[in-house]
């Protein structure tokens, strides 16, 4: 999948989920107000950090039969 560039912390997700965040090569889950690191327990995390998405939303995986 491809990713978007890296954005500045100053430029936040405007969806909801999951994303690859430069301070600490891990995934956080921005909830349209703050990052969130479930890693530690949900306690917050730094806030200001550079991250990256997907460029398009994944397809649903089709069952198969």
């Amino acid at each position: 999948m491809k990713l978007t560039r890296w954005y500045p912390p100053d430029i936040k997700p405007v969806r909801k989920g999951w994303y690859e965040c430069k301070c600490c090569n891990r995934r956080y889950f921005w909830s349209e107000e703050s990052w969130d690191n479930t890693d530690n327990n949900g306690w917050p995390t730094k806030q200001n950090i550079e991250w990256r998405g997907l460029t398009k939303r994944p397809q649903p995986q089709k069952e198969q039969p």
